[in-house]
């Protein structure tokens, strides 16, 4: 006969957002009783035994909202958190009576429980956490760095610094790791940040082997810009994979549109001529730059170190009833002239990431 009763989960470690601010030890003598109806030793047994925890947490003044039912002794849980928990101490006896006359299964029970309330530390940290839900991070951080300053409780400020690094808070993530290894090495949180950190490190390292697959061992960063040993650069921003070099010498619109097409820059058959935008994107103006190979006017390329133009104007895809566009990295401005063209202008591939 199926039968159901009604447990509390205990909980035997208190981890995270606990700040005690008030803790009491009681003495526990329980008598507990299966449901009357016999089935196996065993189970019967199993139900006293539950009820007599049940008992225990009760007897500790604590109102149960969590409730976990068992059917057929397979736990089914709808758990709902409680003003405070109560802990059964470990060492707790259990002694084992057996069947009463009124065909009840006897235990008894004897130990010790505890109890433990939430205290304004774990309040205000998961105060914190609903404020990064809508959207309030400045105002969580706040409350976050409060609570690793001046909080006397272990727990909630292990829990708070692991918050401070997976929701980007701290100015040195890899410090703050140090430190919580340092100061709470056994903590739940210490452990759950160093899972943290080895998935980003797996995810960092499958990154950048997709990435030398692409682009070959990286030789070299600048900003959002990375080469590789195929003579590509790779801008992270733009996803656009650009030839390392130009094609080194003056050439003509229609020579420029044949040079990138045929061009096989690391294994790649769909090189391209750039856009207007496209080129317009490379410019910068804060960059120191570097001088021209074609000509000596002082004028310097406003372009990223890692991609060397050997003159100052490529061209783009861009073409009109005025003959076709380029782009000047020593103004970053767009002209337009003829096809036939070749002084100064150089060819310059370009690819989409796929």
């Amino acid at each position: 006969m199926r039968k159901t009763i009604f447990i509390i989960m205990l909980i035997h470690i208190i981890i995270g957002t606990t700040c005690i601010v008030f803790s009491e030890t009681i003495d526990v003598q329980i008598n507990g009783f299966d449901d009357g109806e016999k089935t196996t030793k065993q189970r019967d047994y199993k139900e006293a035994v539950l009820f007599a925890k049940r008992e225990a947490i009760e007897r500790a003044g604590v109102q149960i909202k969590s409730i976990t039912s068992v059917t057929d002794l397979v736990v089914n849980s709808d758990y709902i958190e409680s003003k405070a928990d109560a802990v059964l101490l470990p060492g707790y006896r259990i002694m084992d009576i057996g069947y009463q006359q009124d065909g009840t299964y006897l235990i008894i029970l004897i130990g010790k429980v505890k109890t433990v309330s939430e205290g304004i530390d774990s309040k205000e940290l998961r105060y914190a956490k609903s404020l990064i839900s809508i959207g309030k991070e400045k105002k969580a951080k706040g409350i976050i760095d409060n609570i690793i300053k001046i909080s006397k409780d272990d727990n909630t400020v292990a829990e708070a610094m692991y918050c401070q690094v997976i929701w980007g808070f701290s100015k040195d993530p890899i410090d703050t790791f140090e430190r919580l290894k340092a100061y709470y090495p056994d903590s739940v949180h210490t452990k759950k940040l160093e899972a943290y950190f080895e998935k980003q490190r797996r995810q960092e390292s499958d990154k950048l082997r997709k990435l030398e697959l692409k682009i070959g061992k990286i030789i070299g960063k600048k900003g959002s810009f990375i080469a590789g040993n195929k003579e590509i650069v790779l801008d992270t921003k733009t996803g656009l994979m650009w030839a390392a070099r130009d094609n080194g010498e003056d050439i003509t619109w229609h020579d420029a549109k044949r040079y990138c097409d045929n061009y096989r820059g690391g294994g790649y058959t769909d090189w391209r001529m750039p856009t207007i935008d496209e080129l317009m994107n490379l410019y910068d103006v804060n960059t120191d730059g570097y001088p021209q190979d074609c000509c000596e006017t002082g004028d310097q390329l406003r372009i990223n170190s890692l991609i060397h133009l050997t003159c100052c104007s490529p061209w783009t895809s861009l073409r009109g009833n005025d003959g076709a566009a380029y782009f000047r990295f020593t103004n970053g401005k767009q002209s337009w002239t003829y096809e036939s063209i070749a002084l100064y202008h150089r060819a310059l591939p370009v690819r989409d990431n796929k």
